[in-house]
């Protein structure tokens, strides 16, 4: 006879608990874009006495010194499209617009709104880092961004036409390390 309150039928519904804060905690940070800057999820435990009394020596393993003798860096989301490093704390980018419509853009802080015909380049030089350049066609149409780094200083961004939701943006930005990120 098997009574309601067996200890298999107690791990069975323990296990399951368990099962189930995991696979929560593992959706919840997939949808969020990954773990957190501490590099380890933090996951709530049962509250079951046996376990509470063994649950503040699992919580203390980091010790200060791990965290003061070297510093994480912090992982950014999502990772950046290009690097460039500066000359002189300025860069140079180098616009190419690889469509047949004309781009309207601006380096906010920078220039005013300026226009980019068709098939055309230009070169934007001595930009101070951080920077950000706004950008759009004139048509509405969507852009494909492509930026890579040519040279020390210099940022090569081209734009083409796509068709693409997933890859339009309207924002590109230069942090003062030089990662360049598309928004």
């Amino acid at each position: 006879m098997i009574h309601a309150n067996s200890p298999r039928r107690t791990n069975v519904r323990l296990l399951s608990l368990l099962t189930g804060v995991a696979l929560t905690g593992l959706t919840a940070i997939a949808q969020a874009g990954g773990p957190p800057p501490g590099g380890k999820p933090a996951m709530s435990e049962p509250n079951d006495k046996a376990e509470d009394a063994q649950a503040p020596k699992a919580q203390s393993t980091s010790t200060p010194t791990d965290e003061t003798s070297a510093p994480a860096e912090v992982p950014q989301f999502p990772f950046p499209s290009a690097r460039v490093a500066a000359v002189d704390g300025a860069v140079t980018l180098k616009l190419i617009n690889k469509t047949n419509a004309v781009i309207n853009y601006q380096v906010v802080a920078g220039t005013q709104q300026r226009d980019l015909a068709g098939q055309s380049e230009v070169e934007l030089q001595g930009l101070p880092m951080p920077m950000t350049l706004t950008y759009q066609r004139e048509d509405s149409g969507l852009l494909r961004v492509v930026p890579r780094s040519t040279e020390p200083g210099v940022l090569e961004v081209q734009f083409e036409a796509t068709t693409d939701f997933d890859v339009d943006t309207k924002a590109l930005e230069i942090n003062e390390n030089g990662s360049v990120f598309l928004n």
